[in-house]
């Protein structure tokens, strides 16, 4: 029950004290008609300094709510922006790898009398049936001895 409710009849006022004793007073109707006045007055002014003011407060609360909105659905855009390219380079270096990979095991794959691979020598290197059975790389003496003198092939110490 507020204050002007009670103000047109008159009003009754119970106090407590310390010891739980109850004193009850009773306001004269002018008396309350001055409080409510004087309530009035000062809320108007606190409104007016700017210190309590609903419409101001509303305004703030509905003006907070409204950028905290706009900040989460900028974070939400952004968020899907970088997942996207996240997503999009990941493709990328799948498909180059597979692509790498696919090059590695096509070579591995393709047979071996379409050419020697380029890190072997294309010429007989050394004169033994041996080696040219095996290949050029057979007979480890003869490829050392091969190495240190590069002017001609060397035999093969089977040979």
């Amino acid at each position: 029950m507020g204050v002007r409710s009670v103000a047109g009849a008159g009003a009754r006022l119970l106090a407590r004290g310390g010891s739980d004793e109850e004193r009850r007073y009773s306001i004269a109707p002018a008396l309350l008609d001055a409080v409510v006045n004087c309530l009035d007055t000062w809320r108007t002014l606190q409104e007016l300094s700017g210190i309590v003011t609903p419409f101001t407060e509303r305004l703030e609360q509905e003006i907070r709510a409204a950028v905290a909105d706009e900040h989460r659905a900028e974070l939400e855009e952004q968020k899907r922006a970088s997942q996207a390219e996240i997503t999009a380079l990941r493709e990328k270096t799948e498909a180059e790898i597979a692509s790498k990979i696919r090059s590695r095991l096509l070579d591995l794959a393709s047979p071996r009398g379409s050419g020697p691979p380029p890190s072997l020598p294309t010429g007989p290197s050394l004169r033994c049936g041996r080696a040219s059975l095996l290949g050029p790389s057979s007979c480890r003496r003869a490829r050392k001895r091969s190495a240190r003198r590069q002017q001609r092939p060397q035999r093969c110490h089977q040979c």
